[in-house]
């Protein structure tokens, strides 16, 4: 199933407006002149929106929540739509009304733990009206959406908003790259299990607000997402039929780092496998189920030496003591470790079931004092500008992938490829490394 998000900047081109006018006789029969005055651009809009819907897709996502209809910036550049969500929620309405369209508002998944987002479905009612009153063959391709996105987040948010910043030479190729691969996968067949379609378009998101975007960078989709499915359900995902195998850059954000810093790792050196297992408490009949159900080669304690390495690297505030950052760090690590435990998380989901700390001070002290040549990298807040590096890394092997007609899906810093295109990935894959690295040390590719 092909999933978009309602988009408040299209506009109906001549081929839609007849399909326009009779939606607007139906609002000012409801509504009223008044409102339909004041509301025009936002039946168009609409409208627009689920000719595109039966056109191109199967479902669209909808939000509900007033913040989202505030500021709108496409590429880097405020767009100002005069489309609210008071507009956009009598139109829904409406359409529900006229038995148009089926809605499902935003929800959580007690079964996956996940966030749904407010979806919006067509009847054959509307269908039938668009095949009455349109040449739908004549109606052009989708506009292109935002697929360049600068974000910040003040304190007071709960979510970080997308922000201006001005275009460049180098963002307009990058822009161009990201377009580019969404125009080569929409051509592809990518399905679930089920033999959903799943949603392949990307967007490059930068953080913080930061318009030099060397920070962060990694490539997100949206919708009905191959990302936010689990590992264990990615392994089951064809593209154009064939089953994928999942290539993923071994410990990348250390990788990089000691690539960049002239440190070469030993072979087959993995610093999330070297923990000392006097500090955890591990029920092995949890552990043994999981790995005999759900997971063969689980291993909880490697999980959660990752999550305290990722959380170490990622804190650290300039000016800020490394007494203050352990201590923000030892907290992050204690929360998630809570959300993990959480009794309406499924266990599929679950990271470290199975095991406890006694102390997390002990673990994030013994990584710090046993790592004394990585120590520079802990505590100092540059898993933000890895990102980066990594996300640089992926725009090359994407780039690479498209022009040798290779189609991939990319999971911020791995790869799913078709089975039979294994060894070209990885091949491009490491060339990529290497150019943005400038060496190939610690390149160490998975293969699941």
């Amino acid at each position: 199933m092909q999933c978009v998000w309602f988009d408040r900047t299209l506009v109906a081109s001549k081929e839609i407006l007849p399909l326009v006018t009779l939606t607007e006789r139906e609002y000012i029969a409801t509504y009223g002149e008044s409102s339909y005055k004041q509301n025009k651009q936002t039946i168009e809009c609409f409208v627009c929106n689920l000719v595109y819907l039966y056109k191109h897709s199967e479902i669209m996502n909808i939000s509900r929540c007033t913040a989202w209809y505030t500021k709108l910036v496409v590429n880097g550049k405020s767009v100002s739509t005069g489309i609210g969500y008071a507009s956009v929620m009598k139109m829904i309405y409406l359409c529900e009304d006229l038995g148009w369209v089926t809605t499902v508002k935003g929800f959580k998944n007690i079964d996956t733990g996940s966030k749904q987002n407010g979806t919006v479905m067509l009847e054959d009612t509307f269908i039938d009206l668009i095949d009455s009153h349109l040449d739908i063959d004549a109606i052009g391709s989708r506009p292109k959406k935002t697929v360049l996105v600068l974000t910040k987040k003040e304190s007071n948010q709960t979510q970080a908003l997308h922000i201006n910043f001005k275009m460049t030479e180098e963002k307009r190729v990058m822009r161009s790259m990201v377009e580019r691969y969404n125009e080569y996968m929409i051509n592809q067949i990518v399905l679930d299990a089920k033999g959903q379609r799943l949603t392949t378009s990307l967007n490059r998101i930068f953080n913080r607000g930061d318009e030099t975007f060397s920070k962060g960078g990694r490539f997100y989709a949206s919708g009905n997402s191959y990302q936010v499915m689990p590992e264990c359900d990615r392994a089951k995902i064809t593209i154009n039929g064939e089953p994928v195998f999942e290539l993923d850059f071994k410990s990348v954000h250390i990788a990089i780092w000691c690539a960049m810093n002239y440190i070469t790792l030993p072979e087959g050196y993995d610093v999330y496998a070297m923990y000392n297992t006097n500090h955890y408490e591990v029920d092995d009949e949890k552990v043994t189920y999981f790995v005999n159900n759900i997971k063969e080669d689980y291993n909880p304690l490697r999980n959660i030496q990752k999550q305290a390495w990722l959380i170490m690297i990622n804190c650290g505030k300039e000016g800020q003591s490394r007494k203050q950052n352990r201590r923000e760090a030892i907290e992050a690590i204690k929360k998630a470790l809570r959300e993990d435990d959480n009794s309406d998380q499924p266990l599929h989901l679950r990271k470290f079931y199975g095991v406890s700390i006694p102390s997390v001070e002990v673990v994030v002290d013994y990584i710090y004092e046993s790592f004394p040549f990585l120590q520079d990298l802990l505590y100092s807040d540059m898993g933000i500008r890895l990102m980066k590096s990594d996300s640089d890394i992926m725009n090359l092997i994407l780039t690479s992938c498209v022009d040798k007609d290779i189609p991939v899906l990319c999971v911020h810093d791995s790869v799913l490829c078709p089975q039979s295109k294994v060894g070209d990935v990885m091949s491009l894959m490491k060339q990529a490394y290497q150019s943005v690295c400038g060496t190939l040390d610690n390149c160490v590719i998975t293969v699941s």
